[in-house]
């Protein structure tokens, strides 16, 4: 699903293998990063993810590193990042 998300971001980039791109998901699900979806209509419509890496500085407090995409609205945008937010301090207790 998440795919279709990305023809509207890129719609000039060939589709990537559903073989590849499993693999890919795999890596992602391995080294602990984070997605989080916006599905309105049963499409969707913005995702982003949040990365935890940890810190051997800081008293060993994680940092992190974010990216938000989103297909077509600046509210969809915002409305990922409320959400992010909303999880931010749930992700990073682990």
């Amino acid at each position: 699903m998440i795919l279709e998300l990305y023809k509207q971001l890129l719609p000039e980039e060939a589709p990537i293998d559903i073989n590849m791109a499993n693999k890919i998901w795999d890596k992602i699900e391995d080294n602990g990063i984070k997605y989080f979806i916006a599905i309105e209509n049963g499409i969707i419509i913005s995702s982003c993810y949040l990365a935890i890496i940890p810190n051997l500085t800081k008293n060993g407090m994680s940092n992190c590193v974010f990216l938000s995409l989103s297909a077509s609205s600046k509210n969809h945008f915002c409305f990922m990042f409320l959400i992010i937010l909303h999880f931010f301090y749930f992700c990073v207790s682990f």
